[in-house]
């Protein structure tokens, strides 16, 4: 029988080792086998442009070829939490996608670094503060990790997403698409052949001229 002791000097150490616990006592291992490259988009659909994470995601998700779906793996969800620290485990990079109030038109690109968050709270948490628990769990780098902030107007509950926002989208899809082709985990024998480039950047174009504004929710 081994015996793990842990020190927490904190009260997110303390967090971070609980959850960690409750993990392990649960038998809610992350599997096996895990695609290379983890694009993960956040936001609310009902909240105007919050929701262009989840929309870029979708988007890439549908437009990226079939050869693709054993190397990336395409989350969604309203916001980060601890628990999707478990959904980095194995991966050799990931892409963070969110709408950003404060991003340079149409979207930024950061690489991340892990960070504690300054704030505990169980309901929401930054990138960097997502790796920070990835280290603190496994005990080891967590992977390359970008965050894609895309510009963002309005946040209302109940609004559509913006006409700036869908040009927005559509810049953002053009680089993370870019992005996936050149990313390291990407084999060499999915790299898209020009053409095959060409053609997806109109689907793109495509794509954005579908997409469907969000109907206005009743408020009470």
């Amino acid at each position: 029988m081994k015996i793990m002791v842990i020190y927490a000097s904190s009260p997110y150490q303390i967090y971070v080792v609980c959850y960690a616990m409750y993990i392990i006592l649960d038998g809610c291992e992350p599997p096996g086998v895990t695609a290379p490259i983890l694009i993960f988009g956040w936001g609310n659909p009902s909240r105007g442009d919050d929701a262009l994470g989840p929309l870029c995601v979708a988007a890439l998700a549908d437009l990226l070829p079939q050869e693709w779906q054993n190397q990336i793996e395409f989350l969604e969800d309203y916001q980060l939490q601890v628990e999707h620290a478990l959904d980095m485990v194995g991966r050799q990079q990931v892409l963070f996608i969110d709408a950003s109030l404060t991003a340079t038109a149409p979207f930024e690109v950061t690489q991340l670094q892990a960070a504690p968050e300054t704030c505990v709270t169980t309901h929401a948490m930054s990138p960097q503060a997502l790796m920070q628990v990835y280290h603190h769990l496994n005990g080891q780098t967590p992977p390359s990790c970008t965050l894609l902030a895309i510009r963002g107007e309005t946040f209302e509950l109940g609004q559509p997403l913006g006409v700036k926002a869908q040009a927005h989208l559509k810049a953002a899809l053009q680089f993370a698409w870019r992005w996936a082709l050149d990313a390291p985990a990407t084999p060499h024998h999915f790299k898209l052949h020009p053409v095959q480039a060409g053609a997806f950047q109109n689907d793109v174009v495509q794509y954005k001229n579908q997409i469907p504004p969000t109907p206005p929710m009743a408020l009470p």
